[in-house]
């Protein structure tokens, strides 16, 4: 028997061999006909039985394999489990900012990838060759107020290839028909992202399907960085398994990549190839205290996730955050009444034509608004129907909410500065790295002894003069007046 295991897995690596020999080193998202050549190497799969076995060993040894053949390995299983589905309808969503050159074909641009047909023909191979008879799809856009007027573009595409069941909508058309929650909107300024999104998501579960059909709806990015070819692996759960969301992992668990130059990376060096590694942690660490109720669910910003349309539909109006933090309560909106089953995928990084801000200084703004973000919705009764809790962690919960929401902007950025230079460029678990309470009062305010003492004392007065009873609340304006106090000090 285990020569015969033997032999059966030289024979698998050989026709993986095969394969691979067949694909380019690189996935690259401006060059469309890798599409095709990915598929290709994915039916073969399909086709020998082999899809399963041939993702394990991929899977197991990444670096051995060129990222394509991985790419495929996921699209050949992401077909298999599609073709375990019944009948299944699936709206898939995106958000449109900014997207002009992009959209445009390689030829045409350095940044373009051509993602409406790109999107279009990852969905038509999945669905005509893998899913049930009578299963269909439609593709909504959806522009968030942009200036270039990206929906107008995407649309002119859908027009001019005669696609019926693809579609451009305007975020706007929701402000002026006060449609919740975008009546709390005065411009699609106040969108970022989200709003637009979770726009799409409303009008996508409101999609007509026939009642055989079980509808889901999903969402990703406008670019290619997650192949729609993998769709099956977020359908399964839903229209097979017990859960009502599926949410794709970058990052976080076996099984997840992250593709950039350096070439496919499992977790954790996934994590600790990212620049914002340690901002990372600590978002996810915080995220365990604030929002316990997804502390389960890693990477919660992947835009690659799909939804039970009936899910969809009583969720998502519900949603009041229309920045970066929209995917986290859209996902404790769901963890209240359903569960979630966490899907790893190949992401492909697409850095290029970036909107988003690449200076270290402005990546720990947004992480700090985000974190801010995120103690909003706690104070909404979001995401807090479990005990707060992150891992093993011996500290008092309420201790690390007190810290978290004494934090100013200046404060955190001293703390990550000196979370980064002690843990170096791979903080130990990864995103799961633990942190020390003590340690991070010390890194954001400067404290030690002296200092601890002067805090307890004041602590001390303002329940003694102002009587309030919260010891830990009147620790922490404490220190944060000692801490004003020390800087200016130390300015004058």
């Amino acid at each position: 028997d285990l020569f015969l295991a033997r032999r059966t897995m030289v024979s698998l690596e050989a026709q993986l061999a095969a394969w691979e020999a067949r694909l380019p080193v690189e996935r690259e998202l401006t060059d469309s006909s890798q599409i095709a050549q990915l598929q290709k190497v994915a039916d073969e799969m399909v086709a020998s039985g082999l899809a399963a076995e041939a993702a394990k060993v991929v899977v197991s040894e990444p670096k051995k394999w060129k990222e394509t053949l991985l790419c495929a390995a996921y699209l050949a299983e992401s077909a298999a489990q599609m073709a375990r589905c019944p009948p299944v309808h699936v709206t898939i969503v995106h958000a449109l900012f900014k997207e002009t050159k992009r959209i445009k074909k390689g030829s045409e641009h350095k940044s373009g990838q051509d993602f409406v047909r790109s999107k279009v023909a990852q969905l038509t191979w999945l669905f005509e060759g893998y899913a049930a008879a009578g299963s269909s799809w439609n593709y909504i856009g959806v522009d968030d107020g942009c200036p270039d007027g990206s929906g107008r573009v995407m649309q002119a595409v859908a027009d001019k290839e005669g696609y019926t069941n693809v579609k451009a909508i305007f975020l706007e058309d929701a402000l002026q028909e006060k449609l919740p929650p975008f009546d709390k909107l005065e411009s699609t300024e106040d969108s970022k992202k989200g709003g637009a999104v979770l726009y799409g998501l409303i009008k996508g579960a409101s999609t007509p399907v026939p009642s055989n059909l079980k509808h889901i709806v999903a969402y990703c990015d406008a670019d290619l960085s997650a192949d729609l070819g993998m769709l099956g692996l977020l359908t399964y759960p839903i229209a097979v398994g017990d859960s009502s969301v599926a949410a794709g992992q970058r990052y976080g668990c076996r099984g997840s990549f992250l593709v950039d130059d350096k070439g496919p990376l499992p977790d954790p060096e996934s994590v600790w190839n990212l620049r914002d590694r340690v901002r990372m942690a600590f978002r996810h660490f915080a995220r365990g205290f604030i929002l316990p109720d997804i502390a389960h669910v890693p990477d919660t910003q992947c835009a690659f996730k799909a939804l039970d349309a009936k899910v969809c539909a009583a969720i998502a109006p519900q949603v009041k955050s229309f920045g970066a933090g929209f995917d986290m309560e859209l996902l404790c909106r769901a963890a209240a009444t359903t569960s979630i089953s966490l899907v790893p995928i190949v992401f492909v990084e697409d850095n290029d034509d970036s909107a988003f801000s690449s200076t270290a200084d402005k990546s720990n703004e947004n992480y700090f608004k985000m974190i801010g973000e995120v103690m909003k919705m706690r104070k909404r009764g979001v995401g807090s129907a479990l005990p707060s809790r992150q891992g093993n962690s011996t500290e008092d919960p309420q201790a690390w909410l007190a810290f978290i929401q004494s934090l100013k902007v200046a404060n955190f950025k001293k703390m990550i500065a000196g979370l980064e230079k002690k843990l170096g460029p791979r903080p130990p678990g990864g995103l799961y790295c633990k942190f020390d309470l003590q340690e991070c009062k010390k890194l954001a305010f400067g404290l030690d002894e002296a200092m601890e003492a002067r805090v307890k004392e004041r602590a001390y007065f303002i329940w003694k003069n102002e009587g309030k009873q919260d010891a830990t609340a009147n620790y922490y304006k404490a220190l944060q007046i000692e801490s004003s106090l020390q800087e200016k000090a130390a300015s004058a």
